[in-house]
């Protein structure tokens, strides 16, 4: 990026879409080791690549991992982007300090976003910042959340509730068990959730179910418990509890599907076959699909969004 002439042909085009990625192993570091520094660019690149953002004429932008100062300093970029439809800032950390800057009352944000997706490190700093009411975001449709921070869950349900009021597809990925929101509305069509504990994120999920929902399919992908799929798991009969009481509920349910990393060696089918012949509710419904995702020495969810 340095060396980088992209200065010089940035001014002479009208882009609809920009991809900054980083390139890095995938064991990059949260201290932000390994990836860009926005306030350590050239300033001549800088300088070329803040219009570029605030164009009226871009529609797609994907960030993905970047060191930013503040979050203002990073949703300012887009804020004249008045036709921005697809804002994608993953592997986000924000180094801001104990006192945020806040958006200005006088400044408007301009994008109608139709899908969002934020993956960030650290304090959910930018989960908590979008919830100020100057950012309309009530045209989202597609929202994806991926957050390690272990204090997370009442922030991204709190933004979950108050922001998204046409929301159709939800997916979400945390580190720990959940809780999950209270609500999700009454448009949601699909929910994607990504943890390390499937089984207590299903009865919790069947559990919070409502009357006017009116989903359609349901992913629960990550890691099972250890023991569910070999023997019986204390929570299975819960689970099952809490299907059989939810899915009556839910008048457009076609699929619920389990992907299930395997990473651990074990013998897949078997293992999968067991973990199916274990949620019998779901099965005589004719509504379960289990799938093995084989997955490389690492983390399985440093790629997931």
């Amino acid at each position: 990026m340095a060396e980088s002439p992209l200065y010089l042909v940035l001014p002479l085009l009208n882009l609809k879409r920009i991809s900054l990625l980083e390139n890095a192993s995938s064991h990059w570091s949260e201290d932000g080791g390994q990836i860009l520094k926005w306030s350590e660019l050239p300033p001549q690149l800088e300088s070329a690549l803040t219009p570029a953002f605030s164009s009226r004429g871009l529609r797609h932008v994907h960030l993905r991992g970047i060191v930013i100062d503040s979050c203002f300093q990073l949703l300012s970029l887009f804020s004249e982007a008045a036709a921005l439809e697809e804002l994608i800032l993953s592997r986000v950390l924000v180094m801001e300090g104990d006192t945020p800057i806040s958006w200005p009352e006088s400044r408007p944000w301009r994008p109608q976003l139709r899908s969002l997706l934020v993956s960030e490190f650290g304090d959910d700093l930018l989960c908590q910042y979008l919830a100020n009411p100057k950012f309309d975001l009530t045209h989202v449709n597609l929202l994806t959340i991926g957050s390690h921070s272990n204090g997370s869950n009442e922030v991204v349900g709190n933004l979950i509730q108050a922001k998204f009021p046409g929301l159709e597809h939800l997916r979400l990925s945390m580190d720990a068990p959940y809780q999950l929101p209270d609500s999700f509305g009454a448009n949601l069509r699909s929910i994607d959730l990504c943890t390390q504990h499937i089984l207590v994120s299903m009865a919790d999920f069947f559990k919070r179910c409502e009357h006017r929902m009116r989903l359609e399919y349901i992913t629960f992908e990550g890691e099972v418990e250890a023991g569910a799929g070999y023997q019986p798991h204390p929570l299975i009969s819960l689970v099952n509890a809490n299907i059989d009481s939810a899915v009556p509920k839910l008048l457009f349910l076609k699929m619920v599907q389990i992907r299930v990393y395997d990473y651990l060696n074990a013998p897949a089918s078997e293992w999968l076959d067991r973990l199916r012949s274990s949620l019998p509710s779901l099965v005589r419904r004719n509504l379960l699909t289990v799938t093995g995702i084989p997955t490389t020495v690492g983390e399985p969810f440093d790629d997931w969004e």
